[in-house]
């Protein structure tokens, strides 16, 4: 908890000597202070109406780039980082239901035709199985 607190005082810290936009994104419970940010983004605070809360930082990041995106109209797709987000929130070991569970199975798909060369180095050293995220998940 004190990791986190002093690394994001930290980027506030930077923000005010550069032209930095903070934004703290996190999954865990909210500390009692938070951190002076452009913006936080965290589903367990009090004030955030979302109804899925068990996102890994991975997850919200993921969804946090996409919406980004998707509103400026940007030629950039999110969709590139799907497999990061997956691994992410099984690694994190987050519960693979609702929102986690789509996140899950379309990112498995897109590591599948990854063209990332140390994803597909994972998919050999751990002889991946299709579709198979629990055998991943204690893989990794």
């Amino acid at each position: 908890m004190a990791l986190r607190s002093l690394l994001a005082e930290l980027f506030v810290k930077c923000r005010k000597v550069g032209c930095f936009f903070v934004i703290v994104v996190d999954h865990h419970k909210p500390l009692a202070r938070l951190p002076k940010a452009d913006l936080i983004v965290n589903p367990h605070q009090k004030t955030d109406r979302i109804l899925f809360k068990q996102f890994s930082a991975a997850g919200i990041a993921y969804k946090l780039a996409r919406y980004a995106l998707i509103e400026n109209q940007s030629s950039w797709r999110p969709e590139g980082f799907l497999e990061l987000a997956a691994l992410a929130t099984l690694a994190d070991q987050m519960p693979s239901i609702e929102e986690n569970k789509i996140l899950i199975d379309q990112g498995l798909k897109a590591f599948e035709r990854t063209e990332r060369i140390g994803l597909r180095a994972l998919k050999e050293i751990t002889n991946y199985i299709e579709g198979d995220s629990v055998d991943l998940f204690q893989k990794i």
